[in-house]
């Protein structure tokens, strides 16, 4: 099935060590909708015929009998998708950091309220321990 062979494409580029990046920048696509589409968030079955021509500029539809091939994409709309691409890889790599920097900070903040742990051994001393003491058989 033709769905199949997109997916199959697209992971056996991911596979060959290509990143989703490259492959969106390669198709003039976006990073995440590459990702979405190999981990099945996205269905290719809901592909739109412009993306599936950046895809497979070369690929020929036939509708009674005549072949329809893949309008030609110009300079300025790769440029636009890229860009967009772009944006877009930034915008995750900035939630990353985001989400990153406010772990950071709840450790941070609880680590105040954590009471040191200490090895059985190497417990310091508390100022007012009290020994236990022993009941001798005379005191009884």
């Amino acid at each position: 099935m033709v769905y199949d062979e997109i997916l199959a494409y697209l992971s056996g580029e991911y596979r060959k060590g290509k990143t989703y990046q490259q492959i969106a920048d390669e198709h003039g696509l976006s990073f995440g909708y590459i990702r979405d589409l190999i981990h099945g968030r996205n269905k290719v079955e809901r592909m739109s015929l412009e993306t599936f021509f950046k895809l497979f500029p070369s690929a020929q539809i036939s509708l009674n009998g005549s072949a329809q091939s893949a309008p030609a994409c110009t300079s300025n709309e790769l440029e636009r998708v890229r860009m967009e691409s772009e944006r877009d890889r930034l915008a995750h790599e900035r939630r990353e950091l985001e989400l990153e920097r406010r772990i950071f900070e709840l450790e941070k903040e609880l680590s105040k309220f954590e009471r040191p742990r200490y090895p059985q051994d190497e417990r310091p001393e508390h100022p007012y321990r009290v020994e236990p003491c022993t009941l001798s058989s005379s005191n009884k």
